[in-house]
């Protein structure tokens, strides 16, 4: 009786390849993300315009493992619009330093009010860490789905 020749891609199936392959992705994504908040504080350095606005709303929510995270919602004038919105995820101590109802200095981009920020330093915050985090995710990766790779061809080999 002759057995089912295997593929290689059956095997690497059957190993799970695809996790190794989210990994990647995943680093990918999570350092893409915190180079674009990275850019975008220096885009707020750089180019944005201060203005003053007020605190409509702050909420402070316990997330995973009793985590806390606060939010600063505000509105804001500018030239061309007296009623611009934004809101922002912040760090405690610059929660703490806030009253709502009260002013807040607000940096938006000239070409986007849309694109405006509150704590600069939190767009930036962790910036090496998780660039490692991200770099760790990839490599592992790509190590772990290149042993898959060769336990699979060894597996058809026979």
């Amino acid at each position: 009786m002759e057995s089912e020749k295997q593929s290689v891609i059956g095997a690497l199936w059957r190993q799970q390849i695809w996790i190794f392959a989210l990994m990647v992705l995943a680093g990918i994504g999570l350092g893409a993300i915190k180079i674009s908040n990275s850019q975008t504080a220096d885009a707020f350095s750089e180019n944005g315009v201060e203005v003053i606005g007020e605190i409509t709303h702050m909420t402070d929510y316990s997330g995973s493992k009793n985590r806390k995270t606060f939010s600063i919602s505000y509105t804001f004038a500018t030239t061309a619009d007296p009623y611009n919105r934004g809101e922002q995820r912040v760090s405690q101590g610059f929660y703490e330093a806030q009253t709502e109802g009260g002013p807040i200095t607000i940096w938006y981009l000239p070409t986007d009010p849309t694109q405006n920020a509150v704590d600069l330093g939190k767009l930036s915050q962790g910036f090496g860490l998780t660039l490692m985090a991200a770099l760790v995710l990839i490599l592992a990766g790509i190590v772990s789905g290149g042993f898959a790779v060769r336990r699979a061809i060894a597996q058809v080999r026979g």
